[in-house]
Parts: structure tokens; C-alpha cells; sequence
């Protein structure tokens, strides 16, 4: 399944404007840089799944170590804010995604959340909080609604956006199975 992971790597490289020539260089440099941070994330799910406390300790070290560089001076809570979005996301992507979507690479990666969203609130020791105030963000979204596929756009009148191989958008009705590269009205 691991190559549906940097196929959508690729296809995000391509999309940032980067010469094709060199997507595949990056392709690399992404996944060097990648492999001992999604080990300890690894380490955390496995070693610690029935232990939220200790759980949450390591992925805040993986974020610290690997996301944020490891500099001594890093805010505890911004650690923590990180921290808990990645155990979000892996109630996302491990427990909410349909199968078929997973098998088919349609994986919707959510991006980071704006973390000045969480100035009221204090993230606790298991990362719950945070939990929560992403869960209560998305819920506040009138326009489109996300899901177990955070990332990707759920539109009105059963449509979605999706990206392309190459990182475009388009949209592509659930229902009808149509697609467009206007967004649908």
C-alpha cells in the first residue's frame, strides 16, 4: 500500500510546479526524509495503541524530532497541537476510510489545521483536546462537510474534488460517476 503513499507524494510534488524532470529526485528526497519519522510513528501505534498517555508522547517526540527539527526551542504546545492532529489523522485514515477508497489510493490527507484555532484551549497530556477542537472545526463548515477523507472537498448535490495524478483539481459526482474540471453549481 506503500506506493499509493508516494504516488500521491508525486502527484503533489508535480502539482507545486516543480520540472518533471526533478520529481523524482524530490520523490526521493521526500521519502530519505520520511522513512525513520513514519518508523516512530510506527513504533507509537503499535507499541502503545491501549496506552493514549505514552502513545502521545512518542508521536509528540516524532513530531518534534522530525517535523518541527528537533530545535530546544519549540513550544511545548505547538508539539502538542501537531501531535494530536497526527493522531487524529490516523483515526482518519486507519478507522474512517472505506476500504475501497484505501485500495484505490484515494487517500484524502487533511492539511495541518490553522493552529491559531486552538489559542483557547490547552492541549492535555493524551492530546484529546485538540482531538475535539479539529472534530468541533470541521463540524462548523457550512459549505462543504469533510469526512473519514479529510482534504478532499465534499461538495453539494453529491460532487467532490479530487486531484489527478498530476495534482489538478477536478470533480467527479459519487453518484453518476460524471466528472468535470468546472466545479459543479
Amino acid at each position: 500500500y506503500l506506493i499509493f503513499f508516494w504516488n500521491d507524494t508525486r502527484s503533489r510534488i508535480r502539482s507545486s510546479g516543480v520540472n518533471e524532470l526533478m520529481v523524482n529526485k524530490h520523490l526521493k528526497d521526500a521519502q530519505q526524509a520520511t522513512f525513520l519519522h513514519c518508523t516512530q510513528y510506527d513504533h507509537a501505534f503499535q507499541e502503545f495503541g491501549n496506552d493514549q498517555v505514552k502513545r502521545f508522547e512518542v508521536v509528540c517526540d516524532a513530531v518534534w524530532r522530525h517535523i518541527l527539527g528537533g530545535e530546544e526551542d519549540v513550544d511545548d504546545e505547538l508539539i502538542r497541537r501537531v501531535g494530536a492532529y497526527v493522531d487524529y489523522q490516523l483515526e482518519n485514515v486507519v478507522y474512517k476510510l472505506p476500504d475501497d477508497y484505501f485500495d484505490d489510493g484515494r487517500i484524502g490527507w487533511g492539511n495541518i489545521p490553522d493552529l491559531s484555532a486552538f489559542d483557547s484551549a490547552k492541549i492535555g497530556e493524551d492530546g484529546t483536546d485538540a482531538i475535539d477542537a479539529i472534530d468541533a472545526s470541521a463540524e462548523e463548515d457550512n459549505e462543504e462537510t469533510t469526512n473519514a477523507l479529510s482534504g478532499i472537498k465534499f461538495l453539494n448535490n453529491n460532487w467532490v474534488q479530487v486531484l489527478t495524478d498530476a495534482g489538478e483539481p477536478y470533480y467527479w459526482n459519487t453518484e453518476t460517476d460524471g466528472t468535470s474540471w468546472q466545479q459543479p453549481k
